[in-house]
Order: structure tokens, then C-alpha cells, then sequence
């Protein structure tokens, strides 16, 4: 047992590689050959064949804290069940829409970042093997082949990107599809060329080892200059992570409503990839509270963060925020305050957030920008709600920013914290953000 829990860490999840033990996974040159082995066999037929009962009853046992096996497996029956018989629409090749009769799907990855241990500056993330189920199993029923990775330092990230960017055959594939589970923050850049010294915001995804990679040089990498491939075909982008350290208070609705009675339903504990987690959520399946301390996604005041340098992941380069982001998000806020009072109608210093986009890219994050990412331990409230979206039978006759409106729709009506013990952390909301630049539409037609 502890064998197979060795070698489904190392990352061989969604595939079987053989003659790996000659290889230095921990050196750039032995794991871009392990990826190259994995993704070649996407090509032969052989990926994503393996038994599935048995990979993730063999990773339920060495889950968090927060689950059991028994939990975890009632969970992930709950989320895979058969999927509605529903009759293909036929689509008009004329009409605006992305073509979907290649041979292939095409290539899904996913990286979940769960096990922090080995970082003082995080902790771990309690609850992202359910997300991490779910969706493998989502793709997987959408046809993709996918490539599934867990706990990756930032550079071992970049090279699962870059190989699946450069090795998989995207000419022969409708579409691509990243998801990526981790902690995240947001830092700002000053532009070079800007004399007004205006700053720049960029969102980023943190490795396990604490180093942060860029979301604009993720999706750069499968641009039509980095992977002619999929020039004209989508490219799909699903991140939880945080996007800073601010907290959606709602809007208040006077309405008549019930009188809450303690005890009438039962809480189960929610966390945040951010700086805080709270209690509470709609009901999915039970499953036990934990006990462990908050998880929190952003760093310190005084952590220097450490950028992965894309270009050449075997060399990471020190590059950081001069000053932290949620200070300096609420400086700006206060000078903004500040300025108004005294008669000012501008401020000296304008953060900005350019898009970090490129045509037929579809980038979906489970929070605005600068806002704090909820997780529970049955999984994260933007996760789970996109994956209830792509498991229902809409999938195969709606086009996909109509289905992401209604994951926006879930995430928004169904879910809000309950922490009455921290006000700050209690009754919050959130709702995931679609930036998109596909310019036509997605329908995933099924394939014969």
C-alpha cells in the first residue's frame, strides 16, 4: 500500500508510465522525460485506462485529516452517477460555432496543489482531493484525455504546462482545458514605460514549494506563438485560488424570512484559499468537521515571494511586489477616501489589471479580483458548483458561457459563510469571474 501511495504522489495519477526508476523526477532534464513518456501515450490510446476505483481508493487513505475513506468514497459516488440520456443537438457548420468534430477532445491537466507541508508560509489545503475528483472525473465524461498532478513545486508546474503545451498532438484535439488548485495572491508591477508610474496587477498561482508563477504566463504558454496547434480552438482555464485578501460583504435585501434556530442544520466547516476560512455553505454530503488551524493562501507582510521565470524553469528568479498586496489594496482604498474628504478628484498612484487574455482563451476564476477564494473540506464552493454544471446533461446542447453564467448563478445564490464567533469571516459571499475572449461558441457535441 504505501508503494502505490508513493507512486500515485509522484504524479503519475491519470497515467501508467513505465521504466520511470531511471529517471531524476527531481532534476528538470529526468522529469521533462517523464512528462514526454506520459503525454506520448495519450497518443498510442493508452492514457486514462486505468481502474479508477482503485486509484483513489488508494489516494482516499492518505488524504487530509478532514476526510475518511468512507467519506471519501460515498463523496465521490455522489458526484460520479450516469449521465442523463440526453439527444445530441446537431450543430449548423455555418453557425458560430468553435469546430468539435476532431478525432480527439483533447487534453485536460490538472494540478492540485493540496500538501504545503514542506512551506512555513502556507498550509496545507483540506478538501481539494474532492475537487480534484470531481473534476478528473468531469473531463474524463467530456472525452478529454487527462493528465492529473498533485503537489507541485512552481517549477515542476511550468514543466507539466510546458509539455503539455509542446508534446501532446493539439492539431488532431477540439479544445484544451487547464485547471489548477493551489493557493494564489496578487502582487503589482511597475511598467517600464510608464512614466506616471502606474502599477500593474498580476494574479499568481503558488507551487508547494512557495514559489509563484504568474496566471498571464500560464495561459501565454498555449497562445497561438507558444502552440500552433491550437490556433482557432479554444483554450479553457479553471482557477481556484485567491486573488487577494478582500472579502465580499454582500449586499443587503430587506426580505422576510424565518427566524433562525440553532441546531436545525447542520454546519459544515468552510475554508478559504486566502487568508481566512469561515463555517457554513449549502448542504452536500456530510462529512466530519476539522479541527486543524485556517489555511491561508496569502502570505505574510514581510514573505518575499519568489516568481518562477517561465522561460527556464531550471532557473528561478527572484522577482516580488515591493510592498504587500493587501496593504497596498487597502491604501489605495483609503487614499481614495482620503483624497474625496479633502477635495481631491483624483488619486497620485492607479493600480491596473490588464486581462490577461488572448483570443480564443476562456479564463475562469472563483473570485474577483483581489477577493479571498472560499474551500470547505467536501471541496471548494466554485469547483464543485462547475462541476454539478458540466455533469448535467445541458452540457451536450448549451453553449459554454451560458453554462459558466449558471456555475456564477450557483456559487452566488447557494453559498455564504457562517462564522459568528469571527465577525470579519461571517456571512461573506463570493462569485466566480469569466474572462473571455473566445469569439464563438463552445458546445461540447458528443463524440461516437
Amino acid at each position: 500500500m504505501a508503494a502505490n501511495m508513493e507512486e500515485l504522489v509522484s504524479g503519475t495519477q491519470a497515467l501508467t508510465v513505465k521504466d520511470e526508476s531511471d529517471l531524476d523526477l527531481d532534476s528538470v532534464e529526468g522529469f521533462r522525460k517523464s512528462l514526454k513518456k506520459k503525454i506520448s501515450q495519450f497518443a498510442c490510446g493508452l492514457g486514462n485506462k486505468e481502474d479508477d476505483e482503485n486509484r483513489y481508493s488508494v489516494r482516499s487513505s492518505q488524504s487530509s485529516s478532514s476526510s475518511s475513506s468512507r467519506d471519501f468514497a460515498e463523496n465521490r459516488t455522489a458526484f460520479v452517477t450516469a449521465e442523463l440520456k440526453t439527444p445530441a443537438v446537431p450543430v449548423d457548420p455555418k453557425a458560430d460555432v468553435y469546430d468539435f468534430t476532431c478525432e480527439k477532445r483533447g487534453l485536460a491537466v490538472i494540478i492540485n496543489n493540496e500538501d504545503f507541508s514542506q512551506c512555513q508560509d502556507f498550509d496545507d489545503r483540506p478538501g481539494s482531493t474532492y475537487d480534484e475528483s470531481s473534476l478528473y472525473h468531469s473531463f474524463q465524461r467530456l472525452g478529454f484525455n487527462v493528465l492529473l498532478h498533485r503537489d507541485l513545486p512552481g517549477w515542476k508546474m511550468v514543466e507539466v504546462l510546458k509539455a503539455a503545451a509542446s508534446s501532446y498532438d493539439h492539431r488532431n484535439a477540439d479544445c484544451f482545458a487547464c485547471a489548477i488548485l493551489s493557493h494564489g495572491d496578487q502582487t503589482w508591477t511597475e511598467r517600464e514605460w510608464d512614466r506616471l508610474g502606474t502599477k500593474t496587477r498580476l494574479d499568481l498561482l503558488f507551487g508547494v514549494d512557495g514559489r509563484a508563477v504568474a496566471t498571464k504566463f500560464i495561459v501565454e504558454l498555449f497562445s497561438d506563438n507558444y502552440c500552433p496547434g491550437l490556433e482557432g480552438k479554444p483554450r479553457l482555464f479553471f482557477l481556484q485560488a485567491c486573488r487577494g485578501s478582500k472579502l465580499d460583504h454582500g449586499q443587503e435585501l430587506p426580505v422576510i424570512r424565518p427566524r433562525y434556530t440553532p441546531g436545525i442544520r447542520p454546519r459544515v466547516r468552510e475554508m478559504g484559499d486566502g487568508p481566512d476560512r469561515a463555517s457554513g455553505g449549502i448542504d452536500l454530503p456530510d462529512i466530519s468537521e476539522i479541527n486543524s488551524p485556517t489555511s491561508s493562501s496569502v502570505d505574510p507582510p514581510e514573505f518575499q515571494r519568489k516568481l518562477v521565470d517561465y522561460t527556464d524553469a531550471s532557473s528561478d528568479g527572484d522577482a516580488g511586489p515591493s510592498e504587500d498586496s493587501g496593504q497596498l489594496g487597502n491604501t489605495a482604498e483609503r487614499t481614495v477616501a482620503d483624497d474625496v474628504d479633502a477635495g481631491w478628484g483624483f488619486t497620485r498612484e492607479v493600480p491596473v489589471s490588464p486581462t490577461p487574455l488572448y483570443k480564443d482563451c476562456l479564463v475562469m476564476y472563483a473570485t474577483p479580483p483581489g477577493y479571498f477564494a472560499w474551500r470547505r473540506s467536501t471541496g471548494a464552493w466554485f469547483v464543485q458548483s462547475l462541476c454539478t454544471v458540466l455533469n448535467s446533461g445541458m452540457v451536450h446542447r448549451m453553449s459554454l458561457v451560458n453554462l459558466l453564467s449558471r456555475v456564477c448563478g450557483l456559487v452566488a445564490h447557494n453559498f455564504q459563510s457562517q462564522n459568528p464567533s469571527r465577525p470579519s469571516m461571517h456571512e461573506k459571499k463570493a462569485v466566480p469571474v469569466v474572462e473571455s475572449m473566445l469569439v464563438k461558441d463552445v458546445i461540447f457535441t458528443r463524440k461516437q
